[in-house]
């Protein structure tokens, strides 16, 4: 399971050079070959057509919460916090075949200093990669890849590293059609959280642990399971901050009057039979700003792979954001038109115990 990001600073916004790509490889010993299918999210791409992509890039999953996963009603007589029963949604693409397929040969580079060692790859058709060989986590059963940013000194001769700010991948011996339901995901407890992320043209690092602030979502047993759906679902109330998640400061209105609902709402579910899920969240109060019950513009769609050891066993997610802003372009203050790739999320990420 594959998760690397491209991601760039400085450039025009008619020329955003970011990707973020999701995939597999596998590996065959005989011969040594290597074979990758990924899903690519091309910054550039969504620039030219994203004037004819109403919903920026996001598309339906089929997957709707169930009835027992969405809580009661908030009212001012009764505070909880409840889910609303919206059809989750994804990054463009992902409920399909993935758009890019290579193939290769790999070989494995020991380093000569007595540190970890480097998989590489020469895929045909011109290109070399390479992995740092991190770790054998979950009692050897699990194969641990990681790629961060490498200067120029880092690199090992015969080695050329893509052009990526960061990449996390996990390989073992599961079929790649095997999964876990999101139910026994969850049962697991909760997972920490690596990221590289983009917004407004600049790349921040991210690392918590398993216990680190819940307002990311990644509290699993937060989360309530769904019954009759393959999906988990939370909430929880939105940031009091001046620029916190769904406050003023990021773009919601100004909070309602009694009864209502600020909150972030999460979900996660299956997209496909395979490894595939995806998260989705979002702010009701931009909901209520355009009338919807469901919010169908700037969501935030994050892409992911599930984790297995060679015992079956669910370890985690890989995965990237591709969220592109699709609400009509504003002018400034000055007069000039706003830039609205500064409002696109894009990230890569690992989501594991």
């Amino acid at each position: 399971m594959v998760a690397k990001g491209e991601l760039r600073t400085g450039e025009k916004k008619t020329a955003r050079n970011n990707r973020v790509k999701l995939g597999t490889y596998t590996f065959e010993p005989a011969g040594h070959k290597v074979t990758a299918d990924l899903y690519v999210w091309d910054h550039n791409r969504i620039i030219r057509f994203r004037p004819a992509d109403p919903y920026g890039s996001r598309e339906a999953t089929g997957q709707t919460p169930s009835k027992d996963c969405i809580g009661k009603p908030r009212t001012a007589s009764s505070p909880l916090l409840y889910v609303r029963r919206c059809e989750v949604h994804t990054a463009q693409g992902f409920t399909h075949t993935p758009s890019e397929h290579l193939t290769g040969t790999y070989h494995i580079q020991s380093a000569s200093d007595g540190g970890q060692g480097q998989l590489v790859i020469d895929w045909h058709g011109g290109g070399t990669e390479g992995w740092v060989l991190s770790g054998f986590g979950s009692g050897g059963k699990l194969a641990e890849l990681e790629a961060g940013a490498q200067s120029s000194s880092s690199k090992r001769a015969g080695v050329s590293y893509a052009d990526y700010t960061g990449g996390f991948a996990y390989g073992s011996n599961t079929p790649l059609d095997v999964r876990r339901t999101l139910k026994s995901a969850q049962a697991g407890g909760n997972v920490g959280q690596e990221a590289w992320t983009w917004a407004r043209d600049t790349i921040t690092h991210v690392k918590e642990g398993r216990t680190g602030p819940t307002r990311r979502g990644y509290n699993l047993h937060a989360f309530r399971s769904c019954a009759g759906s393959e999906c988990l679902t939370w909430t929880h109330r939105s940031s009091n901050s001046v620029n916190g998640p769904c406050s003023r400061g990021a773009g919601c209105p100004a909070k309602g009057g009694p009864g209502g609902d600020d909150t972030i709402q999460y979900y996660i579910a299956r997209v496909g039979a395979d490894r595939r899920d995806t998260e989705w969240h979002w702010c009701t109060c931009l909901a209520r700003e355009h009338g919807e019950t469901c919010y169908s513009r700037n969501s935030h769609v994050q892409p992911m792979l599930q984790v297995l050891d060679d015992d079956g066993v669910f370890r985690g997610w890989v995965g990237v954001e591709a969220s592109f802003y699709n609400s009509p372009a504003r002018k400034n203050p000055d007069g000039s038109i706003e830039d609205r790739t500064l409002s696109d999320s894009l990230a890569v990420f690992r989501r594991m115990r």
